[in-house]
């Protein structure tokens, strides 16, 4: 599954057609939004169970969590003047997309799973129930990153008026 969706974004980083998308971190936000909806889905697994989750499986998905997380802010502060790239910008942070993007995307399925799992790393006690709310997050934040990803690449043109 992390091949699968790190190929679909490697994918779409290559048309130079399409600013939003033509940009390395679009695979690596794929590649880090995969692996940590997979040791999410690991841990929660390992809940069910019954097996120990150490600190250190916190701490590695608090990691990715915090990877991704850093490489959709350098991704919005990157080549904002690019011509198409401010509209999808505009898009993502201000349009009809922002709720999803800002508060599903970044803080509910980044933010707080990152949280969570660094808590959960210091906090044996509160391991498994910031497994299940992170996985909770995690997977519809991905979802929700790589749709608005898609949505936010491809606009209307702007039509030119003729006098």
């Amino acid at each position: 599954a992390i091949v699968v969706m790190t190929y679909a974004g490697a994918v779409l980083a290559r048309p130079r057609s399409i600013p939003y998308w033509n940009s390395s971190a679009v695979p690596i936000q794929f590649f880090l939004s995969s692996s940590a909806m997979s040791v999410a889905a690991v841990l929660l697994l390992m809940v069910i169970h019954d097996d120990p989750i150490s600190g250190g499986q916190m701490l590695l998905m608090g990691g990715l969590t915090t990877g991704l997380l850093t490489s959709v802010i350098v991704h919005l502060s990157t080549h904002q003047n690019t011509p198409g790239k401010q509209q999808s910008l505009d898009s993502l942070l201000r349009g009809i997309h922002r709720r999803v993007f800002v508060g599903g995307v970044v803080v509910l399925g980044t933010a707080v799973p990152a949280l969570l799992a660094f808590v959960g790393a210091a906090t044996s006690g509160i391991r498994e129930v910031a497994v299940m709310i992170s996985f909770a997050l995690l997977l519809p934040g991905g979802l929700m990153l790589r749709l608005t990803t898609l949505r936010v690449g491809i606009f209307p043109p702007v039509h030119i008026q003729s006098k």
